[in-house]
């Protein structure tokens, strides 16, 4: 990467060879004939470069690109330039850098704003179809609502949000008396309680990630369409640097975040099927605590599937 201020603003060479054809460009230089005037330029290579300072002549695979007052420019490793200029080098190369930081994150929204419209349709499509985003939300909020999913049902999906194990089990009474003498010996609680209980596997209820709070597809929808419209509305030629700073992370994490509204809201879909929360139903049927009421709930919550 080679990165050069203009007075326009910036420019981008591929190779090193761009460098070298400079009209005022020179590989060797001395300290003695010649004092710094300003940095112009960056680099990181993969193959390194001398440096151009005759007292050095080290080999670095990054640095700056430096013009003397004489018109003159050449290649300065940055260790080697701070060690012979001080802290004047010092200085323009941290003002340097600022401003290459700042340019480069106008490059990033700047490519932002080119997919703007593709995204916004993509959150869009989201909105359509028989089951569309805002059903898929209220859906995975209701099924954690004693109102609307019945206690019973509720409390066991938040159960499965919070240990996200997706085997579902429940709770038996041991028959096998030697099994439950020594469950009543290593076990407190079934003592206190009289009664010795075992785990009987009931089935597998996939894409619980759905139920935890950082996959609220209310919230990272939302947020994904605030920050399309801040990068649509932004003028990043003249907001100041720390807003800018902020634009471009923003503009950086769109595609992903977008992607995971779109994967979170595919995975609701699945989640949300009778086939996959069947086994909820299941269980409840054979947990005698749960009253009939809870079961009907339940059920009318299923017919909205």
């Amino acid at each position: 990467m080679i990165f050069l201020r203009t007075e326009t603003g910036h420019e981008k060479f591929k190779e090193w060879s761009d460098v070298l054809s400079r009209k005022n460009f020179v590989e060797h230089i001395t300290t003695k004939a010649e004092k710094l005037s300003d940095i112009f330029g960056y680099y990181e290579l993969k193959d390194k470069i001398h440096c151009a300072l005759t007292s050095c002549n080290q080999p670095h695979g990054k640095g700056y690109l430096v013009k003397t007052e004489s018109g003159l420019e050449t290649n300065i490793g940055h260790q080697c330039g701070k060690a012979i200029f001080g802290v004047e080098f010092e200085h323009r190369a941290s003002e340097f850098d600022s401003f290459r930081e700042n340019e480069e994150r106008k490059l990033s929204i700047q490519n932002a704003k080119t997919k703007l419209d593709e995204w916004e349709n993509t959150l869009e499509s989201l909105r359509m179809g028989d089951r569309p985003i805002e059903w898929a939300i209220s859906m995975i909020e209701n099924i954690q609502n004693s109102n609307y999913a019945g206690r019973a049902a509720a409390m066991e999906i938040r159960s499965l949000s919070r240990t996200q194990d997706s085997n579902v089990t429940v709770d038996v009474k041991v028959k096998d008396k030697k099994l439950e003498e020594l469950l009543f010996k290593f076990n407190k609680h079934f003592r206190e309680s009289g009664q010795a209980l075992d785990k009987d596997f009931v089935g597998t209820i996939i894409n619980l990630h759905v139920l935890l709070t950082e996959n609220h597809m209310k919230v990272l929808y939302s947020s994904a369409i605030a920050n399309l419209k801040e990068i649509r509305e932004c003028n990043e030629n003249q907001v100041p640097s720390p807003v800018l700073l902020s634009l471009s992370q923003k503009a950086n994490s769109l595609q992903s975040q977008i992607d995971k509204v779109v994967s979170i809201y595919n995975d609701s879909l699945i989640f949300l099927t009778h086939k996959n929360l069947r086994v909820i139903k299941n269980k409840l049927n054979r947990m005698g605590n749960v009253t009939q009421k809870e079961k009907e709930q339940f059920n009318q919550f299923m017919s909205m599937l």
